[in-house]
């Protein structure tokens, strides 16, 4: 048991643990005079590799990112479609 235990000669520093430790780093993508081609481009570049865990789904992160650039590009869309009519 002795041997499991570690003894430190320098202090600790102590911190609150805060919710924004454990989220994802998501980066906005401005939405304004960008084709839809350029958003794909700068949307997939933010993304990255594609991670999945064992079960073969997603990883938290990659989902994330995925779900939120889906929804700023239905954003864009629907911008550019009441912009035609």
């Amino acid at each position: 048991m002795r041997e499991a235990i570690t003894f430190l000669d320098n202090s600790v520093e102590e911190r609150q643990a805060s919710a924004e430790d454990h989220m994802t780093k998501v980066e906005d993508i401005d939405l304004a005079n960008i084709t839809e081609e350029e958003f794909i481009e700068r949307a997939v570049e933010s993304i990255g590799e594609i991670k999945k865990n064992d079960k073969k789904l997603l990883s938290k992160d990659t989902f994330i990112k995925i779900f939120k650039y889906a929804g700023d590009f239905a954003k864009l869309r629907s911008r550019d479609i009441k912009t035609k009519a």
